[in-house]
């Protein structure tokens, strides 16, 4: 917002006094806008800085110079050129085509290798972020796959999803939304290292420079017939040429191109879009010409032979004579041969369907079998729950038998059931001491005259080892 300062009504105002006055308030909006950006990009700047030295101290890093060092010093190539060769040759190659083996490689040992470099006309494609790029979109679709199990109610829900577009926002798929100024071979390291935590520390020091105006120099591209500028995201060009000149080359629109294509052609130019149309055209010919010779062949052979009610061969007179015995041996052969082809299809088609229909009686069959096993296993429960029922029963039978016989019941058998009359009751802990003095603890169901037992480990009962006679503890023999 403009804001200047009401002149005095005494003071007559100058054009010097306005353009003074604009030029601060349009100074002062400037700064406002631009100084947030200023301190954005020297922050990103200082964090590169932090994040190259990092990188640099890295053992992986450290071993690369020492490893190039001693290469340096250690190997000696003596290379004599015959073309202007511009492809270098990495020295793993060399090693593999001399056999020099990397422990070999040494100062002591030193080899002169003699070699002749040829370079080929074709120069093979850049593949520089090929590399980091295949690593970039293997993560983006880990990270999509996991996102689908981060729900609501999961507790790393919003952090997740913070992760995610910041991740977005660092690695998109159009090469105008962002920049990263590390280099490729050290991005590879940390990139195969998959851990959630070190992906968040790898988007918290990626750096972010917006690229747009090489993208758009690179978008737009104008037309060297017309005055049409070309935006070749949205619309095709086309570039001819003249294979001795490479000089004369020319871009043209879609418009243009179309327009003068016959007169072009005549000038002796060439395109690689014509070539794909006459490859295209050639497919489509021959593929046509196929087609006809099947079909000729096909009326031939109707022509000359049909076939009855019976399925017998009946040759028709037309243009064969009737004591022509080769010929009537040659049609029957083809049509035996068509008959031959047409049964093995249609045994074809019926093995296909038989294997599909064991496929579903061998899934039925299966499931048929689990249930059986179920089946079989709840049976087997229910025999084992009967017979332990059966057991009790005989057990008590035997004691109520025990017990008519005797008429009485013995002194044992009247432990067993105060034990068992005594363990349905509640029983508490207490605390005594030893002879050492050291605290022991027992349990009893009355501390003036009950019965002391032992507690054994998770709170369990053990055997009675004593009882209180008028609250003082005697022990059993």
């Amino acid at each position: 917002m403009f804001t200047t300062n009401k002149p005095n009504m005494n003071q007559d105002a100058t054009v010097t006094d306005i353009i003074n006055q604009l030029n601060k308030t349009v100074l002062t909006n400037v700064n406002t806008v631009v100084e947030p950006l200023v301190t954005l990009i020297n922050t990103s700047n200082r964090r590169d800085v932090i994040i190259t030295d990092l990188l640099k101290s890295l053992p992986e890093y450290k071993l690369l110079l020492a490893e190039n060092n001693r290469l340096k010093k250690g190997v000696k190539i003596q290379i004599q050129e015959k073309v202007n060769g511009t492809e270098s040759i990495p020295i793993d190659l060399l090693r593999q085509e001399y056999d020099i083996p990397s422990s070999q490689n040494i100062v002591s040992n030193v080899k002169t290798v003699k070699t002749n470099i040829t370079a080929e006309q074709d120069e093979m494609p850049s593949k520089i972020h090929e590399h980091l790029y295949s690593k970039l979109k293997s993560w983006s679709l880990k990270l999509d796959e996991f996102s689908s199990t981060v729900t609501h109610n999961n507790p790393i829900y919003d952090d997740f999803n913070d992760l995610k577009v910041e991740f977005a926002s660092l690695f998109g798929d159009l090469p105008n939304e962002t920049v990263i100024t590390v280099g490729d071979s050290e991005w590879s390291s940390i990139l195969n290292i998959k851990t959630a935590k070190t992906l968040a520390k790898l988007e918290a020091v990626a750096t972010i420079i917006p690229n747009e105006t090489g993208d758009d120099e690179e978008r737009y591209v104008d037309c060297d017939n017309c005055p049409t500028s070309v935006d070749c995201h949205k619309n095709a060009i086309h570039i001819v040429y003249k294979k001795d000149d490479a000089a004369d080359e020319k871009t043209l629109c879609n418009t243009c191109f179309q327009d003068n294509e016959n007169t072009l052609i005549k000038d002796g130019y060439k395109c690689d879009d014509w070539s794909i149309e006459d490859e295209d055209e050639d497919e489509d010919e021959d593929e046509d010409e196929d087609e006809d010779e099947d079909e000729d062949e096909d009326d031939s052979l109707n022509n000359k032979y049909t076939y009855t009610d019976d399925g017998e061969t009946m040759l028709l007179t037309s243009g064969i004579p009737k004591n022509s015995e080769e010929t009537v041996k040659t049609l029957e052969a083809q049509v035996a041969k068509l008959k031959h082809k047409h049964e093995e299809d249609d045994v074809s088609v019926e093995e296909e369907e038989e294997e599909e229909e064991e496929e579903e009686e061998e899934e039925e069959e299966e499931e048929e079998e689990e249930e059986e096993e179920e089946e079989e296993e709840e049976e087997e429960e229910e025999e084992e729950e009967e017979e332990e029922e059966e057991e009790e029963e005989e057990e008590d039978e035997v004691l109520s038998e025990e017990e008519e016989d005797d008429g009485t019941v013995d002194d044992e058998e009247d432990d067993v059931i105060v034990e068992e009359e005594e363990s349905a009751e509640e029983l508490e802990v207490v605390e005594m001491e030893d002879e050492d003095g050291n605290p022991l603890e027992y349990l009893t169901n009355d501390t003036e005259n009950g019965y002391i037992y032992e507690l054994l480990e998770g709170d369990e009962v053990g055997e009675k080892i004593g009882k209180f006679v008028e609250g003082e503890p005697e022990f059993f023999d």
